[in-house]
């Protein structure tokens, strides 16, 4: 009895299931067709923005490295002038010497941003991925116990990458060095 009935349902009902389902089926298609394009568009902006920022940083890179270069040649120039100086004044020759040779103070030239905010746009995040650049030292830390055993696993890149997302570019591990990538913001700012 409950076969018939189950029969007899599914002969009711299934035509109007698959008419359903085709006509949904119908609709995502098309859906999918209209979008397409626009999911697109969306791509390559978002692919812009990764690369106006990234060209960002790297003017910011190569402006900071002028800097520094100036400053050092700026201390440079200071000591050879300070060693002169001392020349001039009758200081021995051993302590002329050291003035010369002294490494120089640090200095601390920052480039300033060379980007303005733009309202409703968000900068894209920095990914942190961890490189293996020298397996072999990579191994001997692990071995001296200097990095954890988890890397054994053919370098864990995941498990790195872990650890180059949470230390940044504090993360030090002979044989490893962090990249920076830039990737796309997820949600635009809040104006």
């Amino acid at each position: 009895m409950c076969r018939i009935a189950i029969a007899y349902l599914e002969a009711e009902y299934d035509p109007v299931v698959q008419k359903a389902h085709q006509a949904h089926r119908a609709a995502c298609e098309l859906r999918a067709k209209k979008l397409q394009p626009w999911q697109q568009g969306a791509n390559i902006y978002k692919l812009i923005g990764v690369e106006w920022w990234a060209r960002q940083a790297s003017i910011r890179a190569a402006e900071q490295a002028r800097l520094d270069a100036e400053a050092k040649r700026l201390a440079d120039a200071q000591a050879e002038a300070d060693a002169q100086a001392a020349e001039q004044a009758g200081a021995p020759p051993e302590a002329v010497q050291a003035i010369r040779d002294a490494p120089p103070p640090p200095v601390y030239a920052v480039a300033p941003p060379n980007t303005q905010a733009v309202a409703g746009v968000r900068p894209p995040r920095k990914v942190y991925r961890a490189r293996v650049d020298s397996p072999l030292k990579l191994v001997c830390a692990i071995a001296e116990g200097r990095a954890p055993i988890e890397l054994v696993k053919a370098f864990d890149l995941v498990f790195l990458n872990r650890m180059a997302e949470s230390m940044k570019e504090l993360m030090s591990l002979p044989g490893v060095s962090v990249h920076v990538e830039y990737a796309a913001a997820a949600a635009p700012l809040k104006g």
